[in-house]
């Protein structure tokens, strides 16, 4: 896409999040990535990766309750979420010793907090916790916000032509929606079920941001990662339950990979505490855990070729799984932070 473009559209608040290339997704696997982004509630930081035992701290942009993150197209969308602060910065990373704040969008009556995104054929679709569903036209520069009937949003994940939606109220579940025209999304069915699907937010232990249910697809199945019920559910295309494991701790990212799934899961939120903090591994033919490494306060995982990502408290953690397990490469302290994407 052309960058004036997209300028010229986030300035007329038409850009609202993961303006990237259609491989970007949220479940942040990518390949030849060479830069991670960090947010840690005061700022997105750039780590240099390309070397996955020296990682090297490039740069920062100073961004008082930074949250989610997303990269694409030589750019990083950052919620925040603090109601004083916007509610996405985008942030030109072209220089990654210099990054520069070149637009941002208020909160307000259409925009709340950013919990997940996806971009898929010329499409950005974002879930708001307090708005909904917001979808953007990249290619036409048409906008809607609230462009779906429903409850506050929380996850999101596209296969093929049919998007999965985690919906938050009344109305909340795992919503399929079809669409095969990108930005007019048609409902298709749902799983509805409040003592089967956690579809609540949880805030953190500073009760400023919060936590969420995560969804995310292999390419041929769904799977669910729920706060509450602490389990990891798979399921066919057509909603249909496959299998679970129990996860042991209260969700707080999720990326998968190839045949596995990786959870970040803390014990810090807060009403619910309790159970592991730390990474787990799970192997998704066997719908079993195949590996966990403890931490403290985990909140944010990114894959790529054959390194995972990990943040939490006290740091980047990178892993070697190459041989099917967590072995740690290195931790740089300096990388302690909140979500994490990758790009170049």
């Amino acid at each position: 896409m052309n960058k004036n473009l997209f300028l010229t559209l986030a300035t007329s608040l038409f850009i609202l999040n993961g303006c990237g290339s259609s491989t970007t997704n949220s479940s942040n696997a990518e390949s030849n990535s060479t830069h991670a982004f960090i947010t840690d509630g005061t700022s997105l930081k750039i780590i240099d990766v390309s070397n996955a035992s020296s990682p090297i701290i490039k740069g920062n942009v100073p961004l008082a309750s930074s949250h989610f993150v997303s990269v694409g197209d030589g750019y990083a969308y950052v919620g925040e979420y603090a109601s004083s602060d916007p509610y996405i910065n985008i942030v030109d990373i072209s220089s990654k010793t210099t990054p520069a704040i070149t637009t941002s969008i208020s909160k307000n009556s259409s925009f709340g907090l950013v919990s997940d995104m996806y971009i898929a054929n010329n499409t950005a679709y974002t879930t708001d916790e307090y708005k909904g569903l917001h979808v953007l036209d990249i290619a036409n520069g048409q906008f809607q916000a609230q462009a779906l009937t429903g409850s506050d949003a929380m996850s999101i994940t596209l296969l093929n032509s049919e998007m999965f939606v985690l919906h938050q109220g009344s109305v909340g579940g795992i919503k399929k929606y079809n669409v095969s025209t990108p930005t007019a999304p048609s409902y298709v069915s749902q799983i509805a079920n409040p003592n089967f699907v956690d579809y609540n937010s949880y805030p953190n232990q500073t009760n400023t941001n919060s936590h969420h249910s995560w969804i995310e697809n292999d390419g041929t199945n769904i799977y669910l990662a729920n706060v509450k019920f602490q389990n990891f559910i798979k399921f066919d295309n057509n909603l249909n339950q496959l299998s679970s494991v129990t996860t042991g701790g209260y969700v707080t990212a999720l990326a998968i990979k190839g045949n596995y799934a990786y959870l970040t899961l803390s014990n810090t939120i807060i009403p619910i505490t309790g159970g592991f903090d730390g990474i787990k591994m799970i192997d998704l033919t066997t719908m079993s855990i195949v590996d966990s490494k403890t931490l403290v306060n985990t909140s944010g995982v990114a894959v790529q070729d054959n390194e995972l990502f990990v943040t939490d408290s006290t740091g980047l953690h990178i892993y070697n799984i190459s041989n099917n397990n967590l072995s740690l490469i290195t931790t740089l302290a300096s990388g302690n932070g909140n979500f994490i994407s990758l790009g170049e």
